[in-house]
């Protein structure tokens, strides 16, 4: 920024100065407290973390909206990372807490908790497969 100061007589004097805006202030995340997404025919379907947390606002700019399951599942092997977009299968029709996150440019980041219900109007079957016995005395181990 420069400030240039005049006095009555016209002498002119000039001082540039620079400004550094540190935003540290997190992002307002706005989520739906309850939502509910129906598997596809193949018992599979994505949520895009933007669509739980769209009305999510910041004083800058929103930078990436992203979200995670919040329990871990054995069935699906990035149940726990920041993901853009969950993906949601069969295996898993029970109600879900779910992390959305608003990051801005900044890098400050904020969550809310939302609660998937998965559903399927399908009729799937699972079945288990039987136990799978292995016999290790024909081999020799060091």
């Amino acid at each position: 920024m420069t400030y240039i100061v005049e006095d009555a007589c016209g002498n002119q004097s000039t001082f540039t100065s620079q400004i550094k805006v540190i935003d540290k202030t997190a992002p307002t995340v706005v989520c739906d407290a309850n939502t509910v997404v129906s598997l596809n025919a193949d018992g599979e379907t994505w949520l895009n973390a933007y669509s739980i947390a769209s009305d999510s606002y910041d004083n800058c700019s929103n930078d990436c909206n992203q979200g995670r399951r919040m329990e871990n599942s054995p069935c699906l092997a990035d149940s726990m990372q920041w993901l853009d977009k969950i993906y949601f299968v069969v295996k898993i029709l029970v109600k879900q807490l779910w992390w959305p996150s608003v990051t801005d440019q900044s890098g400050n980041l904020n969550i809310c908790m939302v609660n998937v219900e998965v559903q399927s109007k399908a009729q799937f079957a699972v079945m288990c497969l039987p136990d799978v016995i292995v016999d290790y005395s024909a081999y020799q181990f060091k």
